[in-house]
């Protein structure tokens, strides 16, 4: 298997590994992994140092880390909100408007679809003839008066 050290003083005692179980006999119980016999060499190749991380201590890690775990923390959290706020806005303005039964309201107002479909064609004509004027003069039309 190959082993990867986080510092030079864990490789250095990888290194001495055989020659500290030839010397004491007392470490051999030591000297065994799932009932083999370990030897320990150096790889000749990747490199036994990492060149590009050496230039950072364990308080730059840590702080790297703190500065992720923050960064993270923040956009959860403004992830959250924003999820609040759409989903209040939302319930905001859907209990707006109620529901509304349009199919009452209509035939209450206007009485049985056969019956009245003319006048219901003729105020739809006078609406949007009615729109159209306004539009042409360049004005809004609001249902309540003239904007």
């Amino acid at each position: 298997m190959f082993v990867t050290f986080e510092t030079e003083e864990g490789l250095e005692r990888g290194k001495q590994y055989n020659g500290q179980i030839k010397n004491n006999p007392a470490l051999a119980v030591y000297d065994l992994f799932l009932g083999d016999e370990i030897h320990v060499k150096v790889a000749s190749e990747p490199s036994d140092i990492i060149w590009e991380n050496r230039q950072f201590t364990a308080n730059k890690i840590f702080f790297r880390k703190l500065v992720v775990f923050i960064v993270i923390v923040a956009l959860l959290a403004g992830s959250a909100f924003f999820i609040f706020y759409c989903q209040t806005t939302a319930l905001k303005y859907k209990n707006k408007y109620p529901v509304v039964d349009c199919d009452a309201l209509i035939k209450d107002d206007y009485g049985d679809w056969e019956t009245s479909k003319d006048r219901l064609l003729r105020d739809a004509k006078r609406e949007y003839t009615q729109n159209v004027e306004y539009e042409l003069r360049g004005k809004a039309f609001n249902y309540f008066g003239q904007m």
